[in-house]
C-alpha cells in the first residue's frame, strides 16, 4: 500500500483528501503545528518521519483580500513552503501533488484557459501561486499540479452555503466574474484516479468547466432549492474589495478528460452527487 502525506488536511479540500484516500492508501495527515510548511526543519522532520511515496499539498493561504495585507505570510505559505517541499521531494524521491488555482490567470481571455496559456496574476495571492508552479516545474520532474476553482464542500461554509442559508428577502450577487463551481468531493476522487492510474506529470485543470457567473449560479440554486428571496445582480467594483479579481477564469478540462479517459461532470451533476453522498 502506497503511503501518502497530506499537508493542509484541515482545510476544505484536505479534509476530503483524507476521507476519500484513506481506504486505498496509508495516509498521514498531520496538523499544521506538527508539519508547518513555513518551517523547513519541522516540515522535513514530519515528512521524512512518515516516509511517504507521495506528498499532496493542499496547504495554502487562500484568503485573497488578506493576502494583500499579509504578504510575507502568504509568500511563505504559498511559495517558499512549496520550494521547501520540492527540495525534500527531490532529495528523497517523493512524488509531489500540488493544488493550484484558476487565479494564476488574469481573466482577459474570452474562452476557457488551457494549461499552457500564459500565467499572469492580478492579485498577490495569484502571484504566489504562479511562483509556486514555476518553482515546481523548475525543480522536479515527477509531479502533478491540479488547478482547482471555486471549491464547494462540507468542511466549511462557502458561497454555496451562503446562498442556501440566506434569510433576508433579497441578496446581491456579483454578475461580472465568471468561473467554474467545483465540488471538493468530485475533485478528490479525480485526484485519486490520477494517482492510481499513474497519469503523466504536468499541470491539469480540475474544475467543472461551467463558465458561470456567481449571479447566474445563485439563480440556479434559487430554482433548484425553491429559495424564497430575490437575487439582484451587483457589479464587483461596487464592493470595494482590497484585492482585484480576474473577470474570467473558466478552465478547459480537455487534457484531464483525455488523459484519464473520463467525462467531466458539470457542477449541477456534481451537486446532485454531493447531496446524495456528501
Amino acid at each position: 500500500m502506497k503511503r501518502i502525506f497530506i499537508l493542509g488536511a484541515g482545510g476544505l479540500l484536505g479534509t476530503e483528501m483524507v476521507k476519500k484516500l484513506s481506504p486505498a492508501f496509508d495516509v498521514t495527515a498531520p496538523a499544521s503545528k506538527e508539519a508547518d510548511i513555513t518551517d523547513h526543519a519541522s516540515l522535513r522532520r514530519s515528512v521524512l518521519g512518515a516516509k511517504p511515496d507521495i506528498i499532496i499539498n493542499c496547504a495554502a493561504q487562500s484568503n485573497v483580500d488578506a493576502a494583500e495585507s499579509e504578504m510575507f505570510r502568504t509568500l511563505n505559505v504559498n511559495s517558499y513552503g512549496v520550494a521547501d517541499l520540492c527540495e525534500i521531494a527531490a532529495r528523497s524521491g517523493i512524488f509531489l501533488v500540488h493544488i493550484s488555482t484558476d487565479y494564476v490567470f488574469d481573466g482577459s481571455s474570452i474562452k476557457p484557459y488551457r494549461e499552457e496559456d500564459p500565467r499572469k496574476a492580478v492579485n498577490f495571492y495569484g502571484y504566489t501561486k504562479v511562483y509556486a508552479e514555476e518553482i515546481i516545474e523548475n525543480t522536479l520532474t515527477d509531479y502533478l499540479i491540479f488547478r482547482v476553482a471555486w471549491l464547494i464542500g462540507g468542511k466549511r461554509p462557502t458561497f454555496y452555503d451562503k446562498i442556501l442559508e440566506w434569510k433576508s428577502s433579497e441578496i446581491g450577487v456579483i454578475d461580472d466574474q465568471i468561473g467554474d463551481p467545483t465540488f471538493a468531493g468530485w475533485a478528490t476522487e479525480t485526484v485519486r484516479t490520477g494517482i492510481e492510474t499513474g497519469m503523466p506529470s504536468g499541470i491539469y485543470h480540475l474544475t467543472s468547466s461551467a463558465g458561470i457567473s456567481r449571479y447566474a449560479f445563485a439563480l440556479r440554486l434559487k430554482e433548484r432549492f425553491c429559495l424564497p428571496f430575490r437575487v439582484r445582480p451587483v457589479n464587483s467594483a461596487a464592493l470595494g474589495r482590497t484585492a482585484a479579481r480576474p473577470a474570467y477564469t473558466s478552465l478547459c478540462t480537455e487534457k484531464l478528460s483525455s488523459v484519464l479517459g473520463i467525462r467531466i461532470p458539470g457542477w449541477e451533476e456534481q451537486l446532485e452527487d454531493f447531496l446524495k453522498h456528501g
